[in-house]
């Protein structure tokens, strides 16, 4: 009976489904040509499809490594195989589920029967971790649960276990590698567990939840477009009511477990009521993306006013100029109105990837250029920027200035080649894959040129298939050529995208980053040699014509090195200026200008545009210019470089926001005893004197942690001992997070701690400290290991509490306390 009534309420909701009318009059949607159906042969995205084939997807396959061990350890246990027990993790299985959808991807394009055959040897794993009855999670299949965070009985911590998280991206890879291949073992795999979640959630299973249907969320939105792409994939309508109904739950009645600010799931009132981007930043894009398919499949506008208010709302006060989301370290999402911060943003490179999905499903449904301008600059500047030109070291964090000392990158301060919680790299390289299906977009009788760049495809109309070449060395240049050559002579509306950066007073639509210069030039097309004045409709020059074979058409976009300021609102930026060359952000980098922080604009002197001729970013663009410079009077040049490149010869100085004065510049010097100015007192158990103190915050970080000669602290002479360090600050501060770099040297009895934690003091008391929930407590050699709170903290200070290896000590080079500015 629950369930009529369930199936009634959704014919309501989603009405085509059930052969009903749609409730309004829409667009059809925009179907985008296949990815697999473009072939790229320009200078950034041909030379990227090959670099993930040789290097990013290899190197993924290796770090997931550990998640196919747990896979199988599991399977065993399943088939009563001895064996060990799996590691207990949250959420390590969804990036191998995120490398073999790019791996599928790379299967659609370029067939490679070695890379099938691990695929296939993965999914038999896969397969014998599932029990019978649908359900995945290595850890509760296997009965060794961490209560705390995954609960003692599946689905019991949703907030945080990421089942259903993990399962959708494995819902993903099936569909992916279902289409790639046309094996279906996975796909079988996706959908058996998809009917479980179905059973569990919405109708009741007696082995879950005592019967009762959870009818909750899971706190990590993922499965929701998943589910969508399982019913484009099988056109099972259940897939569909199943997404449809975890969007239409989210926020009207969170589990008791759901504590503290619901609003970071996106859980504090639903989702029909949002109407401005709340919350952790990649879980918002998710879940707005799922709300835009839902819409979509059911021919509905059930959110379309609150998804345009949410988007409204990124783009006038919330997104980076490099389209990165989620500024606000700790919460890693959304603060308030302008929060905006440069050197201490946290940009996750996910968020940017889920900017992406977001802003595609967004211009499918509209058919607005603004939705892809915006698109287009999360791609080129805060995603490209999340993996280096070698293919293989990533960015987890994106800020906007970096001074080389501080590590930024989850204990990095530059790339790192894999990360504890490794969801960036198998997601930048999931969308580089599909890069070449943002190309190209059609309806029946329209094509959308929306990506430009070398390349060519066909695209099917309703008269007939259109062959379409496009020459362009596109972001690099605004000159593209294209030409058209129609099965036979017809009529249709080739629609050419003029980005907001080309044809107004501002970088990105939403009026938060305006450009502080004068344009020259404008855009101008060209059909078959002759220059056409051409209607500009919804961001899109349209060429409505009879056209025939060979006709071709020459699009020019001004594409100069310009200035950008922000709004005033935006505290962090007042008084400085950017510098953009059509959708590139530039930034200023250590290797080309010393200590980046020294220079600023007392002017804006002219820009000049100029090639990369050595080094490892031969061949990329640059813009000179000169600047003053603190330590002299005489002007100086600087050189800038995409965005994207940074960080690709050395961890050192950048910074994209350039300061207009002086003084300006010099609050932005690096400082390194800036943590004695907060710090009232610090304690050791074991060797508590004055040098050692000094020691862990000089700002002198050694290259690895067996370096000798760096001032470090150590317990030696306490081989063995347990060990406390207390850190008690001058006053309540509000806590950003703890980064400790440890020593370990075998030449001495200073090793790696078997574990530690941490304590914070409130009241005069100790307390246990609030993790968050991907951080952990790290015992990385070489970097920093970062820990930060689950949610604001407000404490009086910190205490480490170290447990080392049986008669050895411990040791660390250097601790940073950071705190919410």
């Amino acid at each position: 009976m629950k369930m009529i009534s369930w199936l009634l309420s959704l014919s309501m909701i989603c009405p085509t489904l059930w052969g009903a009318p749609e409730s309004s009059p829409l667009p059809a949607d925009l179907t985008a040509v296949p990815f697999g159906q473009v072939t790229v042969r320009d200078r950034l995205w041909a030379p990227w499809r090959e670099r993930m084939d040789r290097v990013t997807l290899p190197h993924c396959l290796v770090k997931t490594e550990p998640a196919v061990e747990n896979l199988r350890r599991t399977a065993h246990f399943l088939s009563g195989v001895p064996d060990r027990m799996p590691v207990r993790s949250l959420f390590l299985v969804s990036d191998l589920y995120k490398v073999m959808e790019a791996a599928a991807y790379s299967l659609q394009v370029t067939p490679d029967p070695l890379l099938e055959a691990r695929m296939d040897s993965i999914i038999g794993w896969i397969a014998g971790a599932q029990r019978s009855d649908g359900y995945m999670y290595e850890a509760h299949v296997c009965g060794i649960p961490d209560t705390a965070e995954m609960g003692s009985r599946p689905y019991e911590r949703l907030i945080s276990s990421h089942e259903l998280y993990n399962m959708g991206h494995l819902y993903e890879a099936a569909v992916a590698y279902s289409r790639a291949t046309g094996k279906d073992r996975l796909l079988a795999v996706a959908e058996k567990h998809a009917r479980h979640v179905n059973r569990a959630f919405f109708e009741g299973d007696p082995n879950y939840n005592g019967g009762r249907p959870i009818n909750h969320i899971s706190g990590h939105p993922e499965i929701e477009l998943a589910l969508c792409k399982l019913f484009g994939q099988t056109r099972d309508s259940l897939y569909l009511r199943m997404a449809q109904r975890f969007v239409a739950i989210r926020g009207t009645d969170p589990p008791a477990h759901f504590t503290g600010d619901l609003s970071k799931s996106q859980e504090h009132i639903p989702l029909r009521e949002q109407y401005e981007p709340v919350g952790h930043a990649v879980c918002a894009a998710y879940i707005y993306s799922g709300m835009a398919d839902v819409d979509a499949l059911c021919g509905t506008q059930h959110y379309r006013v609150p998804l345009d208010s949410i988007w409204e709302n990124l783009v006038r006060t919330r997104i980076a100029l490099t389209g990165g989301l989620g500024a606000v370290r700790g919460l890693e999402g959304f603060g308030p109105p302008y929060s905006l911060p440069n050197k201490n943003s946290y940009n996750e490179t996910c968020a940017s990837v889920a900017n992406v999905l977001f802003n595609d499903r967004m211009f499918r449904s509209r058919h607005d250029g603004r939705y892809f301008d915006v698109l287009e600059c999360a791609l080129f500047n805060g995603a490209l920027a999340g993996i280096n030109l070698a293919g293989d070291r990533f960015f987890y964090v994106n800020p906007l200035e970096a001074d080389g000392l501080q590590p930024f990158n989850l204990g990095q301060k530059g790339r790192s080649s894999w990360f504890g919680c490794a969801c960036c790299p198998p997601n930048i390289a999931r969308l580089l894959m599909q890069v070449p299906g943002l190309m190209y977009y059609h309806t029946g009788r329209d094509i959308y040129l929306t990506l430009y760049g070398s390349s060519s495809t066909e695209v099917p109309l309703a008269d007939g298939t259109v062959a379409v070449e496009q020459t362009s060395d596109y972001p690099f240049s605004g000159e593209s050529t294209i030409v058209l050559t129609p099965a036979n002579p017809m009529t249709f509306a080739l629609r050419l995208r003029i980005p907001t950066w080309a044809r107004g007073g501002e970088f990105l639509p939403g009026g938060l980053y305006t450009y502080a210069d004068a344009a020259s030039g404008r855009w101008t097309v060209k059909v078959n040699g002759k220059p056409v004045d051409v209607p500009l409709e919804e961001g899109f020059a349209v060429i409505d014509r009879r056209w025939r074979p060979g006709d071709r058409v020459e699009l020019s976009l001004p594409m100069q090195p310009r200035y950008v300021q922000a709004r005033p609102e935006v505290k962090a930026d007042v008084d400085r200026v950017a510098v953009v060359c059509g959708p590139l952000v530039y930034c200023a980098e250590e290797p080309d200008n010393g200590l980046v922080q020294r220079y600023y604009l007392s002017e804006l002197p002219a820009l000049r545009r100029s090639l990369i001729e050595e080094g490892l970013l031969k061949g990329l663009p640059a813009v000179d210019l000169t600047a003053s410079r603190l330590d002299t009077t005489v002007r100086l040049p600087l050189r800038l470089i995409p965005y994207y490149a940074w960080d690709n010869r050395g961890d050192l100085s950048m910074a994209v926001w350039l300061p207009r004065t002086g003084a300006l510049a010099q609050e932005s010097l690096p400082r390194t005893e800036k943590n004695k100015v907060w710090l009232k007192e610090v304690r050791f158990t074991c060797n508590d004197d004055q040098p050692f103190r000094d020691a862990i915050f000089d700002g002198m970080t050694p290259e690895r942690s067996h370096h000798q000669g760096y001032p470090c602290w150590t317990s030696r002479g306490c081989e063995g001992q347990f060990q406390q360090v207390e850190f008690l600050f001058t006053r309540p501060r509000s806590l950003a997070g703890l980064s400790v770099y440890w020593i370990s040297d075998a030449r001495t009895t200073t090793l790696l701690p078997d574990s530690w934690s941490l304590e914070y003091l409130l009241d005069g008391r100790w307390l246990p400290f609030p993790r968050y929930v991907t951080d952990l407590y790290g015992l990385e050699v070489d970097q920093f290991n970062d820990v930060r709170p689950a949610g604001e903290l407000v404490c009086e200070g910190l205490r480490m509490q170290i447990e080392p290896r049986s008669g050895h000590s411990v040791g660390m080079a250097e601790v940073r306390i950071d705190f919410v500015p």
